[in-house]
């Protein structure tokens, strides 16, 4: 079993947190203590802040929060991106006709008995492909 590659890691050096006074409505606590909380993901420069709560630490949770759902999003459109270009970039090579009896080349646009194809005889489909890259050079 093999083990997959994480669609996204980071780490903890990959996030500045900065803890400013709070603005607005809410006391002198507000104004004169750093409860307000701002995280930078630095690789890509996305921020997030929150200062509606009244400590620092939920303040941090909030805004850790909603960076995850912004990086999350990000990486889902990524992916989205890259699968289509995948799908675009997909073409067939060979299509296998077992009513029919053959085997078309889509490349070359020959066509061989499947009986052949399946017992590994190729040769005509590999000297046609080479052919064919020898007159596009």
């Amino acid at each position: 079993m093999s083990v997959k590659e994480p669609i996204f890691s980071a780490s903890k050096k990959d996030f500045r947190v900065d803890y400013f006074n709070g603005t607005g409505p809410g006391g002198q606590k507000r104004n004169k203590c750093a409860l307000a909380c701002r995280i930078t993901y630095i690789p890509t420069g996305e921020t997030a802040q929150s200062t509606k709560h009244k400590s620092q630490e939920q303040n941090r949770k909030a805004a850790f929060e909603v960076l995850a759902n912004r990086i999350i999003e990000r990486v889902k459109r990524e992916l989205a991106a890259e699968n289509i270009h995948i799908k675009q970039n997909k073409t067939t090579i060979r299509t296998y006709h077992e009513k029919r009896n053959e085997v078309k080349d889509h490349r070359t646009g020959i066509i061989l008995p499947l009986d052949k194809v399946l017992n590994g005889n190729i040769d005509k489909f590999i000297e046609e492909m080479l052919i064919k890259e020898t007159k596009d050079d």
